[in-house]
């Protein structure tokens, strides 16, 4: 599943130099979001995810893959994690 952090540049800089990072908080097209808005296609569901990290952001948003292995739980537009993401699993760093 594709996962968006919101972060500020100083917790991007930690992430890369510690190669993990704990998020309390990670955007994804939950099972609820996807439920709510059947109106949007896959792609579609991820940008609007993506917009909502942004807007809560400190100007960074990481995209990452997550297994359905790593959430222990689906919240309204984020999931809770089981484990620390690795940052080889970062996909792409978007700057708002």
């Amino acid at each position: 599943m594709r996962a968006y952090l919101a972060m500020t540049l100083d917790e991007v800089r930690d992430f890369h130099a510690q190669e993990k990072f704990t998020p309390e908080i990670v955007y994804a097209p939950t099972i609820k979001f996807i439920t709510e808005n059947p109106e949007l296609d896959e792609e579609e569901a991820e940008y609007e995810i993506s917009m909502i990290a942004a807007r809560n952001s400190g100007g960074y948003v990481i995209a990452l893959e997550v297994s359905d292995k790593q959430i222990a739980q689906h919240l309204d537009e984020t999931v809770v994690l089981n484990q620390a993401i690795a940052w080889d699993s970062v996909e792409a760093l978007f700057v708002y």
